[in-house]
């Protein structure tokens, strides 16, 4: 979560979203985008935006609640208030922007599953994406060791995922 966020979850106090000036500046951003979709991701996989419309807004206790370490997980919600999906209350809790109501299992413009998959598989896939441009061969079958829906058909847990993805 920003240049210097390590395994452990330490920063040196770099903003997750910055400010674009000069082109050198601007393909760095670019490369580390990831960082932010992943972000989004962890949110959707903990279903912190269900957790916070239930009522549950401290980071402890949004910490308890999702098998989170409460540390690692006070700069996650750090960086996706900086992603305008949540919003630091006065209390120490957190409220959900319109952007954050999003992922929410019951909202009407549901993109959780979606997020699901692009930050779980399709994240892995376009990890090897050199390959698939060297080799003009799909980098998900390479993953796999076969065809997607082949590897669908014994994995039940990621074929559900893609379904419920495609029908958001």
């Amino acid at each position: 979560i920003g240049y210097g966020f390590d395994a452990v979850g330490s920063t040196q106090g770099e903003r997750s979203v910055t400010t674009v000036g000069d082109p050198a500046t601007q393909v760095i951003e670019q490369s580390r985008s990831y960082m932010n979709s992943q972000c989004v991701y962890v949110m959707a996989k903990l279903g912190l935006a269900d957790l916070i419309a239930a009522g549950i807004t401290d980071a402890e206790q949004l910490a308890r609640a999702s098998g989170s370490d409460p540390d690692a997980l006070r700069r996650l919600l750090r960086v996706l208030s900086d992603l305008e999906l949540v919003v630091p209350e006065t209390d120490g809790g957190y409220r959900l922007t319109a952007a954050g109501e999003c992922l929410r299992d019951d909202h009407p413009s549901c993109v959780r599953n979606v997020v699901l998959l692009h930050g779980g598989e399709r994240y892995r896939e376009w990890a090897d994406l050199a390959y698939s441009i060297q080799t003009g061969k799909p980098a998900a079958e390479r993953m796999r060791g076969r065809p997607v829906f082949a590897h669908y058909d014994d994995h039940p847990d990621e074929s559900a995922v893609f379904n419920r993805a495609m029908a958001d």
